[in-house]
């Protein structure tokens, strides 16, 4: 029943989700890409976890995840402790937000 309404409310315009836009390092292979998506998105904040694909000009061991999220507090320090250990390894160079229309 609540997904029922919250998807009503997302699909009219009311909820707009906010875009994390997370540049991490150590992101040298694709089993550890799929691995922090997988960390992000299994938070309860998160709705989706999309890999931006590497340009030829793009440094070998970036990548550029966007996360859509309906909560402003989603921080850094909730996304480091979500890595759990792999956080050592994984480095969150910068985070941006873009906000959705509420």
């Amino acid at each position: 029943m609540r997904f029922a309404l919250l998807f009503c409310l997302f699909a009219s315009g009311v909820i707009h989700a906010d875009t994390l836009r997370v540049t991490v390092d150590g992101m040298g292979c694709r089993t550890r890409q799929l691995a922090v998506q997988r960390l992000w998105a299994a938070l309860p904040e998160v709705e989706s976890v999309t890999i931006i694909p590497r340009k030829p000009e793009d440094p070998a061991n970036q990548r550029v995840f966007l996360l859509e999220t309906n909560d402003p507090g989603l921080d850094q320090n909730k996304l480091i402790a979500a890595l759990g250990r792999r956080a050592k390894h994984y480095q969150i160079l910068t985070l941006e937000r873009s906000p959705g229309k509420r």
